[in-house]
């Protein structure tokens, strides 16, 4: 039997950021809308998703957050990713035939499970959607130092082995669906997938609809000049004391006059920015349901010329849907550097073309004083492409319409 002949009927989305399940809200909408006959689920692990709904008869399954403590995350790693998977409720989900798998992180314990349970069984497919810079990443083939290797043998035993490795190394992956498609194509994992092309401007296009879901509300948001995006260093997203001093710092640069409004990572600790808001007058930061939406879902409701984050993907996918914003990247500045310690401990190897823009609104300051000159762009001075048009979101090619999929 050839690949063109097989009907994937069971659709599973592994949804672990509220980014992620934005694009799987999306594509699964779009999937139930033109293939009525698909049986679609969407995983979400750990959110915090207690007034979202999902679109026509999309199946919602909730794993319970477990990443608060060391024990919590070993109870993770050994039921919803190891030896006690099969008492889930997860194992029956998987455990059918003409399964297509869509995940943003294949190194994500659960994820990473879910991964192996259906590549057990012939014709399933696997597809990776492109969540940020993580996937232009390729792995550092080195060997392991001790504490990988004892921390390697530690979650193999509970049946979830630690991945070293970049984000779509995995073998078991048979397409990429990706924004910058020439970039992912020179790196040596994508050889033996089959490559689609995902257009963000389409996507980000039917927020309106998700953020209704999603809030069960309309959206109120406040206007900020200038947006930082928070990141999450710490594994159980607290503040660190060096980037406390370096967020300090940066925004010691700004003008007072300049409004500036935090969007905290979804892994970031509850009140993570209370203590850099209460030293500065313009700074405030988005709360409660706001706080864990995706960035490129509030965009609309704001009047942001700036966009500042350490080495944030959504930057990337900002800066090529807006072309008024400048997406600034603060990972060469001098101001950040305490920072690199506790940055990419997988050792995957990143290239600075993953943050460029079509737009050519992307920048990689090294000094206080191009962050500075940076600041004072008006947007009227940004790049603008007079040829981009709205196009309704039913146009956008999904990988459904090749004979893969069918």
């Amino acid at each position: 039997m050839e690949d063109g002949d097989i009907k994937l009927k069971n659709i599973i989305f592994v949804a672990l950021t509220t980014y992620q399940l934005y694009v799987a809200d999306t594509y699964s909408k779009h999937i139930k809308e033109h293939y009525q006959d698909r049986k679609v689920y969407i995983i979400c692990v750990g959110l915090e998703i207690d007034n979202y709904t999902p679109s026509y008869n999309v199946n919602l399954v909730k794993i319970p957050n477990l990443n608060t403590s060391f024990f919590r995350r070993i109870i993770q790693r050994l039921v919803y990713g190891g030896r006690l998977f099969s008492f889930t409720s997860l194992k029956t989900i998987v455990g059918n035939t003409d399964t297509l798998l869509f995940v943003f992180n294949d190194n994500e314990p659960v994820t990473n499970k879910l991964v192996r349970e259906v590549k057990k069984l012939r014709y399933n497919k696997v597809a990776i959607i492109e969540e940020g810079i993580g996937l232009y990443s390729y792995s550092n083939n080195g060997k392991l130092t001790i504490k990988q290797c004892i921390r390697f043998l530690l979650t193999s035993l509970l049946g979830s082995p630690m991945q070293y490795k970049a984000i779509g190394d995995n073998p078991n992956i048979d397409y990429a669906i990706v924004g910058n498609k020439d970039l992912y194509e020179t790196l040596e994992k994508s050889k033996d997938q089959k490559v689609f092309i995902q257009n963000k401007n389409l996507l980000f296009s039917s927020s309106e609809d998700f953020l209704r879901r999603y809030l069960g509300t309309s959206l109120c948001c406040k206007k900020a000049d200038i947006i930082y995006l928070g990141q999450a260093f710490d594994k159980y997203g607290n503040m660190l004391a060096d980037e406390e001093k370096c967020i300090e710092k940066l925004f010691s640069l700004v003008d007072d006059s300049e409004t500036i409004l935090i969007k905290p990572h979804p892994r970031d600790s509850l009140g993570k920015y209370d203590t850099v808001v209460e030293k500065f007058s313009n700074v405030q930061v988005f709360q409660n349901e706001l706080a864990q939406l995706p960035i490129e879902c509030l965009l609309g409701a704001l009047n942001t010329r700036i966009l500042l984050s350490f080495n944030s993907s959504a930057g990337v996918n900002i800066a090529n849907t807006f072309p008024n914003i400048r997406s600034v990247f603060l990972l060469k500045a001098d101001i950040f550097k305490p920072i690199h310690k506790y940055w990419n401990k997988i050792g995957a190897i990143y290239d600075d073309s993953i943050y460029s823009s079509k737009n050519n609104n992307t920048f990689l300051p090294e000094n206080d004083m191009q962050i500075i000159e940076l600041l004072k762009i008006n947007s009227s001075d940004c790049y603008e492409n007079p040829d981009e048009v709205k196009i309704k979101f039913e146009e956008l090619e999904f990988v459904f319409d090749s004979a893969d999929f069918k």
